[in-house]
């Protein structure tokens, strides 16, 4: 109880100074074949330091258009990305992203999977919110009923993103 005490209390440090940001966007996957998705999602990002931010996804609702096959998670862990800003004087700021998506499902056969993410992203600040774009590969192990088979699809995913900050009332 203590050790999540002391986790809670950090976390509450941490929105308190940085603040977080919930972003919301749509991402292409496999955007040079056939076999290509496209995902409306929602996520949350925590910074670690100022110029460090995770990243957290807690809606992904997906459509593969080869085969036709649509479906929803929700939850954390559905993806964890570092994005590691890059200091700039200029309207877009960019930054790099490493992640992994990592995941098991059954349908007619078990299916167990692991993505890791890297790639560029740029954000600019448009107002009240930061608009976003992304453009990387995922490196993909995909294993069912003994075989393994190992992909680069690439990815293009842009949104938006809103600083959230907390006030504590005294």
């Amino acid at each position: 109880m203590k050790k999540f005490l002391t986790l809670a209390l950090g976390v509450a440090l941490f929105t308190n100074l940085y603040g977080f940001t919930l972003g919301a966007g749509i991402a292409g996957y496999d955007v040079a074949r056939d076999s290509r998705s496209f995902s409306l999602l929602a996520d949350a990002a925590l910074p670690i330091i100022p110029t460090i931010y995770w990243r957290a996804g807690i809606f992904n609702l997906n459509f593969h258009l080869e085969p036709q096959v649509t479906d929803v998670r929700l939850g954390t862990g559905l993806s964890s990305d570092l994005l590691f800003f890059i200091p700039a004087d200029m309207p877009v700021t960019p930054y790099l992203v490493a992640g992994v998506i990592a995941g098991f499902y059954t349908d007619d056969v078990s299916v167990t999977y692991l993505n890791l993410k890297a790639g560029l992203g740029g954000q600019a600040d448009i107002g009240p919110v930061f608009g976003y774009l992304e453009l990387g590969t995922n490196f993909s192990l995909t294993a069912s009923s003994g075989n393994t088979d190992t992909d680069f699809p690439i990815f293009v995913q842009l949104g938006i993103r809103k600083p959230l900050k907390f006030k504590i009332k005294r």
